[in-house]
């Protein structure tokens, strides 16, 4: 595998790692009971993996 794949998917799952962490802080603050609270979450994992992929789409938006 080339090195700047490596580097690039090493920085999209970096930043998928962040925006986790931050995603389950402000989910824990406005969990109420367990079922509702693990739906939160769960969205909390799907919207980590998919935010950094809307960076490239922004950035390319701003630049035209």
């Amino acid at each position: 595998m080339r090195p700047w794949v490596i580097f690039v998917a090493g920085m999209y799952a970096g930043a998928a790692l962040v925006t986790l962490g931050f995603q389950t802080w402000v989910r824990l603050d406005q969990c109420y009971g367990v079922g509702p609270c693990m739906i939160s979450l769960a969205k909390g994992v799907v919207w980590s993996a998919i935010w950094p992929a809307s960076w490239p789409v922004f950035v390319a938006g701003l630049v035209k």
